[in-house]
């Protein structure tokens, strides 16, 4: 019991006595997990817009005229890039045409016959099956033409995969600023307590009794930096979704709450891990030169 009331009075001790440089690093780790916690949330995001669009993906298949529909339904169901089939009768297709046109719908009856002819919906697996997809469509005999939007996916894939590696560059290089730093710090505090941990050393105190105050300085620093970094996110994501929301009604964007929990709860425990991490090799190497390894 007196170990553990000395290892956190000699920690808040530590604390009191560098709380400039403390109170930086805090503040430096803070801003440095805010900027990751925003990060992941716009990949989520992008990446929860890309499932969206991928559920959401349809290829429109035009038959001819005098075509099976059911065995070219059933083709189109071996295909390994399609989750889905749906057929279309020209006089569903007629119905949707009207509701699209409202009020301007009187003007299908002008038409006479139903021109329309019978079409799939095919839902694609992946987004970047697309392509291979449509092609392989367009060589069946009886397909007259085939629809989709071939411009914007290829536009959407580009815009995922640069997100998705600006969003791992920005990670990598604001992790290794907050470990660099708490790293740092905690060096400091050894070695403004060097004749302090000398002497312990030669009265025979243990490495984990030395080790332990200047690891949950770490810790702490690096938690409560996580912690202030997740309010941030908190009251930031926030006003953000409801302007988004208000401005792009139909943009699908992370709202659950239990999705959102998990994420902070997460950050905080990724920040005491870090600092855990950074203080543990901080001091490890520091009492490794002076007497030997932890």
């Amino acid at each position: 019991m007196e170990a553990v009331i000395y290892v956190i009075d000699n920690t808040f001790r530590l604390l009191r006595r560098q709380w400039v440089l403390s109170l930086l690093t805090l503040i430096t780790a803070a801003a440095m997990f805010w900027l990751l916690g925003i990060i992941s949330m716009a990949s989520m995001n992008v990446r929860h817009l890309m499932h969206k669009l991928e559920n959401d993906l349809l290829i429109q298949v035009y038959l001819k005229k005098n075509a099976d529909v059911e065995y070219v339904v059933d083709e189109v169901k071996k295909m390994n890039w399609v989750s889905d089939v749906k057929s279309i009768s020209p006089e569903e297709a007629l119905e949707k045409l009207e509701e699209r046109l409202g009020r301007q719908s009187h003007a299908t009856k002008l038409i006479g016959e139903n021109p329309l002819p019978w079409s799939l919906q095919v839902r694609v697996r992946s987004i970047g099956d697309t392509d291979i997809l449509a092609k392989a469509l367009n060589t069946m005999q009886e397909v007259e033409d085939v629809v989709y939007a071939g411009a914007y996916i290829r536009r959407l894939e580009r815009i995922s995969y640069l997100a998705n590696s600006g969003v791992v560059t920005m990670l990598i290089l604001a992790l290794f600023i907050t470990s660099l730093v708490i790293f740092n710090t905690i060096r400091i505090s050894l070695f403004s307590q060097k004749d302090e941990i000398f002497i312990m050393s030669l009265i025979g105190a243990t490495h984990g009794y030395i080790a332990y105050p200047f690891i949950l300085q770490g810790i702490i620093i690096s938690g409560t930096g996580s912690l202030l970094a997740v309010f941030g996110l908190i009251y930031l994501y926030g006003s953000g979704v409801k302007i988004l929301q208000e401005a792009l009604p139909f943009l699908p964007l992370i709202v659950e709450v239990p999705v959102l929990l998990r994420f902070y709860m997460l950050l905080i425990l990724f920040g005491i891990g870090v600092g855990w991490i950074c203080s543990y090799i901080s001091v490890s190497r520091y009492i490794s030169v002076t007497t030997k390894p932890i």
